[in-house]
């Protein structure tokens, strides 16, 4: 029942509840787009989403794994570092990013 109620209500600008929907639009809108194959568009959006929010981890790590596919390590190594800036404690970070390096 308060889970209907808080759906209900649109969020208003400035609000948390705004911020928090604006960002799974971006990241839903990123992850269609990975599915249609349309990865340039889908790493835009990934990249837009981490400008509202630098502290979404699946991001980074969907956005190295699409940039690796493409050979860009040079990115992905530049990605990698600022997730593991972000996530200093994030063991599956620290070995993505040894990886990265070692290539």
């Amino acid at each position: 029942m308060l889970n209907n109620i808080f759906h209900s209500v649109p969020p208003s600008r400035g609000s948390v509840n705004f911020i928090w929907a604006q960002l799974y639009t971006v990241v839903d809108r990123g992850d269609v787009l990975r599915a249609l194959g349309r990865d340039e568009e889908a790493i835009r959006a990934y990249e837009e989403s981490l400008r509202l929010d630098p502290l979404h981890l699946d991001v980074y790590t969907d956005i190295s794994t699409m940039r690796f596919k493409k050979r860009n390590s040079q990115t992905v190594a530049t990605i990698l570092h600022q997730a593991v800036q972000a996530f200093p404690t994030c063991a599956k970070l620290h070995i993505y990013h040894a990886y990265q390096v070692a290539i």
